[in-house]
């Protein structure tokens, strides 16, 4: 049984670094053409929306992450059935839209601190 070595590859597959090159060509365009899509998927703008635009968003989609100026966004939910296990509270989201300075999009979740918590001075005793 022959072993194959760096020669015999080469005998037997002339064209390989041809195609060697052709792969990693392919790679690196494939990396190019995903990079340059995923900016076309990009958060939803609240600020090219009217008001009426951004609630049906998120009132359709449940939960959503929107994009509010050019370097904040958060995810919006229509009501806390969205919110993780600990967010105990909901907080009104209200920007600006192209036809109202304070819009009422949604809520965000929030866990409260132990500051904001009503029963602090209560404890759990375990046995």
């Amino acid at each position: 049984m022959a072993f194959l070595t760096e020669m015999n590859v080469a005998a037997r597959f002339p064209g390989r670094d041809k195609v060697a090159g052709f792969m990693a060509g392919g790679l690196i365009t494939g990396i190019f053409l995903l990079a340059t899509v995923l900016p076309a998927s990009a958060r939803p703008d609240v600020r090219k929306m009217t008001c009426s635009q951004a609630q049906s968003l998120v009132k359709s989609s449940g939960a959503i992450v929107l994009t509010f100026t050019q370097y904040t966004y958060d995810r919006v939910v229509k009501n806390n059935h969205y919110c993780d296990y600990g967010s105990r509270r909901l907080e009104d989201v209200i920007k600006k839209t192209l036809d109202d300075d304070k819009c009422l999009i949604g809520s965000i979740c929030v866990i409260p601190l132990d500051r904001d918590r009503k029963d602090k001075d209560e404890f759990i005793i375990i046995n």
